[in-house]
């Protein structure tokens, strides 16, 4: 990467438009929690049609996880200071998230999850607190099964990733070594391996019971660093050269370029794609969201609001409002498509 206080701020390259007076009105509309809400609360997963919420309440260091629904909220569980819950997903039954131990140490955590049908204590499926290093902990939840990957504290091997049965309660190791990112595309999972002697990272995927599963040539060609996202029918990433962004669907002719930067001070590089339906959420130091049918990009002014696709919802959360101001959470049903250049 270049000195990028040489380069300027950095701009988008590709077609940027400002939201309509919709969007902002829905958007507007849809915040959860009253006004006077005293605790910060943080969307962590949303159902696919975007009617159950999941959020961290976090108040006076204490975080209690909760279910959103029909303005109704049930209290999953509750984590005293320093605890932290991250890494959350919802298949439609089952959540899965994390449980931090140390602010200060990315490797110390547990992985859980919690049947919303029996509503039943949340139980143990991971324990990381022997702190073998490794990637950022995500969890990643379909149909029943859960993915993440985790350090193995071994020199050669590294990372596992890991397949669990949620309703078996049994884990599987389906690959060992440079391996990060596990995502569920549609009914397949796939995950990153480093190539070391290329330094290319390229995707490999299992079904949901962990047979090995061809790709598509675009998938097999591709060459994705570690940033990448899938949800049923789209799979994003970006390479090395964290310029570009990249989706590709099946009924594509190919591969397409859906957002451009020029990296500068202002936007060092595109991370953390996030895609549901026809939206896909990045992040450039601050966050932009860019409709795939359009092929537009919306970037917002003020650097304390970000948005995120969860689920099946769209979420802008409003970090500089004082701390405490209601996130929107929005079906992305009702969301129209962004303007075209």
């Amino acid at each position: 990467m270049p000195d990028l206080t040489a380069l300027g701020p950095g701009k988008l390259l590709s077609c940027q438009v400002q939201p309509t007076a919709e969007w902002r009105d829905v958007i507007a509309n849809r915040k959860i929690g009253p006004p006077d809400e005293t605790a910060l609360l943080v969307v962590d997963a949303a159902s696919a049609d975007g009617s159950k919420v999941f959020a961290s309440a976090v108040e006076n260091g204490e975080t209690r996880v909760l279910m959103i629904t029909g303005g109704r909220r049930h209290e999953i569980l509750r984590l005293p200071k320093p605890q932290q819950a991250f890494g959350f997903d919802f298949d439609g039954r089952w959540l899965t998230f994390g449980i931090g131990y140390n602010p200060a140490s990315q490797h110390l955590w547990t992985a859980h999850a919690w049947d919303s049908e029996s509503t039943a204590e949340p139980f143990l499926v991971a324990d990381n607190r022997e702190g073998h290093g490794g990637p950022w902990f995500f969890s990643h939840a379909h149909k029943g099964k859960a993915a993440w990957v985790q350090g193995t504290g071994e020199a050669v091997e590294p990372h596992a990733v890991h397949l669990y049965d949620l309703a078996t309660r049994t884990d599987r190791i389906i690959d060992l070594g440079p391996v990060d990112g596990p995502l569920f595309f549609g009914d397949l999972l796939l995950w990153r391996r480093l190539d070391l002697k290329s330094d290319t990272g390229r995707f490999k995927a299992v079904t949901l019971d962990g047979r090995d599963a061809g790709l598509p040539d675009a998938l097999n060609q591709a060459q994705p660093d570690w940033y990448a996202a899938a949800d049923d029918r789209t799979v994003v990433w970006v390479t090395k050269d964290p310029r570009t962004l990249y989706a590709w669907r099946a009924d594509w002719p190919g591969v397409r370029e859906i957002a451009r930067i020029e990296p500068g001070v202002q936007m060092p590089g595109m991370s953390f794609p996030k895609v549901s339906g026809d939206l896909v959420t990045w992040t450039s130091r601050t966050s932009f969201v860019t409709d795939l049918r359009t092929g537009a990009t919306f970037h917002p002014d003020r650097m304390a609001h970000t948005m995120d696709v969860v689920g099946g919802a769209f979420v802008v959360s409003y970090n500089g409002a004082g701390g405490t101001a209601p996130p929107s959470v929005v079906p992305l049903g009702e969301l129209p498509p962004l303007p075209s250049c």
